[in-house]
């Protein structure tokens, strides 16, 4: 039983951080049920990228679109 946890331990340590989360979140206890349910976070995750395809009216690098041309200063109002 104490090699069990020492796997468990061992496929916890790495995973990335939210499949960690997630696991905990389900209170996984043993080995068998930790790798089913990040199955199903992977099966999740596909069905979900599935669905979003070519986005509407953005860029491919996800940071929008922005001005390139270099910023005029404003004119400024001494008095």
């Amino acid at each position: 039983m104490h090699g069990e946890q020492d796997s468990l331990f061992c496929f916890l340590d790495g995973l990335c951080g939210s499949a960690m989360m997630e696991l905990e979140r389900r209170r996984v206890q043993d080995i068998i049920s930790a790798i089913a349910a990040v199955e199903s976070l992977i099966e999740f995750k596909r069905e979900s990228s599935k669905g979003q395809g070519k986005k509407i009216g953005g860029s491919d690098k996800g940071g929008g679109d922005r001005d390139k041309s270099p910023k005029k200063d404003k004119p400024s109002k001494d008095k």
